[in-house]
This record gives C-alpha cells, sequence and structure tokens, in this order.
C-alpha cells in the first residue's frame, strides 16, 4: 500500500556523548602471563608466573551506563514517532495522537491515503540514556500538479545598481500546494547553444508581510510565503553575441518554474532586436583620464576602463602632432610619454581595440609639459 517513509538518520545527536564514546563498551584486559622472573625464598630459587584475573574488580557493572555499554544512535538509545493527517504548529502532538517506539531504527513507513494538497505533521521524539527528550517536527505536503506561471515580461535597459548595462525579466508564479522552490533561467541562440543560465530561489517573505500583499504573495498551508513575481536581473552582456549577428539573432529565454514538491512548468519567450539593448554595439575608449606627474620632456597619464561586453585586446596612446603611436598594455592604466618638448601643449589620444578589430572612438585629452627648469606632480 502507500506509505510515506521518514528517516532521520544523522538527524539527532547527543554531541558531548557521541564526542566521547561515552556508551560504547569498554573492552576487556586479556588473559596474560607476567614476565617469569627468578626470585629467592627460603625453599631456594624459584621461577613465578602470575596471571593477570580478566575481570577487574574496579570496573563498573552497576547502574544505567556500565562497562558493557549501551546501544546507541550517536547517543540517542530510543526513538518514537507521531504523525497526523493535518497541518500543525505545536512543537507536541494534540492529544489523541500518540507516539509510536520504533527503539533504535533511523527510519519508519507511515501508512498514509494521501489526497491533492493534503498536508501532514510527523513528529520524532528521541531520549539518551539519561532520560533528556528531544522532540523535532516536520510537514510533509503533497502535490503532483506543476505550479502556474505566466510568460516572462521583459524590462530591457532597466537601471539595477551594481549590474552593468543592467536588464530584468519579471515571472509571475504561484503554487498554493507546496510553493515555488526555484526557477531557472536559461538564454538559447537560434543554432541551440545555450549562451548564459542561472537558477533563482525564489523571492520569500512572512506571513504578516504577505497578508499586507495579497495581490502580490502566496502562502501555503504550511504558512511558507512567496512573492508572486520572481526576478531575474542580468547584463546585456550575457545576450552578447557577434556584432555581424546582433541585427538576426533572436534569443529564446526559457524559465523553468519547480515548486517544492518537484514539479515544474515551462515558460519561454523569444528576445530580437539585440540592437536595441546598452551595451551590445558601445566600444568605449579609457575615461577619466588625468596627468599624475609631468616633466619638461616626459608626462604621466593615468586612467579608468569603462564598462563594456567586449574584451579589450589592444590600448593605443597617440601624441597629435609628433607622429608617435605607443602600444599600451591592453589591462594598463597608466603610461609614461616621453621624448615631448618642454612647455609645449600636446593633444592625447587613448584608442581601445576590442574583439574582430573593432575600435573605439578617440577619447582626446589636452597635456602641457612643464618648461625646463621645472617638475610637477599632481
Amino acid at each position: 500500500g502507500l506509505g510515506l517513509v521518514v528517516d532521520w538518520e544523522g538527524h539527532f545527536v547527543n554531541k558531548f556523548l557521541d564526542d566521547h564514546h561515552a556508551f560504547s563498551p569498554v573492552l576487556a584486559f586479556p588473559d596474560s602471563l607476567e614476565v617469569p622472573w627468578t626470585g629467592t625464598s627460603k625453599g631456594g630459587t624459584k621461577t613465578l608466573k602470575k596471571i593477570i584475573a580478566r575481570r577487574d574488580p574496579i570496573d563498573d557493572f552497576q547502574g544505567k551506563v556500565d562497562v558493557k555499554g549501551i546501544p546507541n544512535k550517536r547517543g540517542i538509545v530510543n526513538f518514537e514517532i507521531a504523525y497526523d493527517n493535518s497541518y500543525h504548529t505545536d512543537p507536541q502532538p494534540p492529544s489523541g495522537v500518540e507516539f509510536k517506539n520504533v527503539s533504535q531504527a533511523t527510519s519508519y513507513t507511515v501508512p498514509l491515503l494521501p489526497k491533492e494538497g493534503q498536508t501532514f505533521t510527523i513528529w520524532v521524539r528521541v531520549k539518551d540514556a539519561f532520560d533528556n527528550i528531544l522532540v523535532d517536527r516536520t510537514h510533509v505536503t503533497f502535490d503532483s500538479t506543476p505550479p502556474l506561471a505566466q510568460e516572462p515580461h521583459a524590462k530591457l535597459n532597466t537601471p539595477v545598481p551594481g549590474v552593468d548595462f543592467s536588464s530584468k525579466f519579471d515571472l509571475l508564479a504561484t503554487d498554493d500546494e507546496s510553493g515555488i522552490a526555484f526557477v531557472d533561467w536559461a538564454f538559447t541562440r537560434q543554432n541551440g547553444t545555450v549562451i548564459y543560465n542561472k537558477t533563482i530561489p525564489a523571492e520569500r517573505t512572512t506571513r504578516q508581510i504577505c497578508d499586507e500583499n495579497l495581490n502580490n504573495c502566496r502562502c501555503t498551508k504550511t504558512n511558507e510565503c512567496f512573492w508572486s513575481n520572481q526576478t531575474l536581473v542580468f547584463s546585456n552582456c550575457n545576450m552578447m553575441v557577434e556584432k555581424q549577428s546582433l541585427a538576426t539573432e533572436t534569443i529564446t529565454v526559457t524559465a523553468d518554474v519547480t515548486n517544492r514538491a518537484g514539479n515544474v512548468v515551462t515558460k519561454t519567450i523569444k528576445q530580437a532586436d539585440l540592437m536595441q539593448l546598452n551595451g551590445t554595439e558601445q566600444y568605449y575608449p579609457p575615461q577619466n583620464i588625468r596627468v599624475t606627474s609631468s616633466s619638461a620632456s616626459s608626462v604621466t597619464l593615468t586612467w579608468n576602463f569603462p564598462p563594456s561586453c567586449f574584451s579589450r585586446q589592444k590600448l593605443w596612446a597617440e601624441v597629435e602632432g609628433t607622429g608617435t603611436r605607443r602600444l599600451v598594455h591592453k589591462d594598463a592604466e597608466q603610461a609614461d610619454l616621453t621624448g615631448l618638448q618642454p612647455g609645449t601643449e600636446y593633444t592625447v589620444y587613448m584608442i581601445t581595440e576590442y574583439d574582430g578589430g573593432e575600435t573605439s572612438d578617440k577619447a582626446a585629452f589636452v597635456i602641457t609639459t612643464a618648461d625646463s627648469d621645472t617638475t610637477g606632480t599632481l
């Protein structure tokens, strides 16, 4: 027949007793012979042997705990289980629900005839050899139906602090029986390549807050409450494809919504026209360029790199009017420009080269070298 297997192996422990093996048997010292020795007595010289008794008179054979030990599971000597076919919040079973002694078993099959959406409460009571007692409780809801969910709704180019070129997908999903567990998101290209995936745990809240936001929140029978809106925040870079495909590529956005019973519903939408996404066409040069030190013949420049969906490959510094175009390490944030004339104004252009040979616009910055007898630091 039907049954629910409840397993609590390793869940309960009396840590002190378990760590110190307090209920383990004490092994008896084995029978042995003393090393022969020669002694002198009135009768002459004799070789004496002494047999050591197996049972020592100081061994403890009294009380609950003795040298024989006590059978136990991590310090626990007895388990009991109780259950009821309704939801209870009390730590102890209600009147009329009795505990069943299962000795030292760490699992039990509860005979059930479940109905869809029905919740059971299960209590397990444990005791150690010193009659210390602990009761723990859990709930089980039977749910064979998938969650309810709508298609994701795109909020493209929505600013989110801490996420460059951010966008969102909002998804309305509810499950009154067991609640939403998580949503698996995936972005898939037309050729079947998955270019992004992420698992987002369901957004939970409290019963009190949910009661104040009934249109946006749902609670299960076990008082576990979830916001109806499940949100994915992502960078537009996660939808990045090669530049020549931006105008024609369509990304399939898949949301697999899983409830806490493991049932899944899948919702998808298509996202085309990737060129409208911030960051997918921007090739930025260095920014915040500044002079940190200068002399009559050189200037030290420092800069920062702006966020980008593309990988930097090269970085150039051009000094107008000198024919100088210097290759700088692509990740460097400082460079020395040398061989300049004293007291002269120059325009410096910084250019970043990205994947595919795409280059940024030129970032212009005006510098002036010091007079021949002056050195400065800013």
